[in-house]
């Protein structure tokens, strides 16, 4: 099944052509060009003083939630011929006990399967068409896309294009967790108390809250976590606290006395971004959000 599937992914790709932006499971593209252009990007802008706005969007579980209709209408407006558009899709569930009757399957790729990488890379190609932008202002890694614009706002807007552009096809819930922050930049006098605060919004019941820390030129640090129930990483470190206000959905990270060396970027994220190597970031962000 495999070596079959090989065959016809390759007949798929002579004749579907991807957008510029998406870097994942293309040949002679990788993850690591993306974070090259990303980071040039964050350089010159850094270099001229300016603003430059990032947002790192995880779609969860998205693979799930593709309609099959919807991968139908994909692979014909890419050119796919007719004779590889599976229309009639039975499975059924084997197990210790035996063997179900078998059913339709209406929406998700299969899970394992050689030629869903690239049929999801047909669906996002047709469904961003209308809201993605030149990259390197707007990069896709299968189902991981970062949005960067000069403003907050413009930012904002953009993920809120792509949000409709995904629901109304289908992908409902894909882009139901998110986090933003209340202020962007913010000054204070040397020993005054500091408050950064994020505004989120959750599809489940609860989440953790994590903070981060990134000085220039330097990887991003853990600083502490907590819940939507209060609940807090132990140890914390000094001078710094978190509240969260569950009905406001707000979150707030508390620097108490501050030093010019408290001078950084923070972030505040739904999954966790840094492992236990502090120069690996995981692929799963959900949002990420920086001041």
């Amino acid at each position: 099944m495999k070596l079959w599937e090989r065959v016809v992914e390759a007949r798929l790709r002579k004749v579907v052509e991807i957008c510029e932006q998406q870097y994942g499971f293309m040949p002679r593209k990788s993850t690591t060009d993306a974070i090259f252009a990303l980071r040039i990007l964050r350089e010159k802008y850094s270099d001229g003083q300016r603003e430059l706005h990032c947002l790192f969007v995880d779609l969860e579980k998205v693979y799930d939630r593709v309609p099959r209709e919807e991968l139908w209408y994909c692979m014909r407006k890419s050119g796919v011929a007719e004779k590889y558009v599976f229309r009639l899709c039975r499975t059924v569930v084997r197990c210790a006990v035996g063997q179900t009757e078998e059913f339709k399957v209406e929406v998700g790729l299969h899970q394992g399967s050689a030629l869903s990488p690239f049929l999801f890379a047909i669906v996002m190609d047709q469904l961003s068409e209308e809201v993605r932008q030149e990259s390197p202002w707007t990069m896709m890694f299968a189902d991981d896309i970062v949005i960067c614009s000069e403003s907050r706002e413009q930012v904002e807007e953009n993920l809120e294009r792509w949000r409709f552009a995904l629901e109304r096809r289908g992908m409902k819930d894909s882009m139901a967790d998110s986090i933003k922050p209340l202020f962007t930049h913010k000054a204070v006098d040397e020993d005054d108390d500091v408050n950064l605060s994020c505004r989120y919004k959750l599809s489940g019941v609860s989440v953790t809250l994590h903070w981060y820390r990134q000085y220039p030129t330097s990887n991003p640090e853990f600083l502490l976590y907590i819940d939507t129930s209060g609940f807090k990483s132990d140890p914390i470190p000094p001078r710094l606290n978190a509240n969260v206000d569950k009905n406001m959905q707000q979150v707030d990270l508390i620097i108490s006395s501050a030093a010019v060396s408290d001078s950084a970027l923070y972030y505040c994220a739904l999954q966790p971004t840094v492992t236990g190597n502090p120069a690996a970031l995981y692929k799963n962000f959900h949002t990420v959000l920086l001041y």
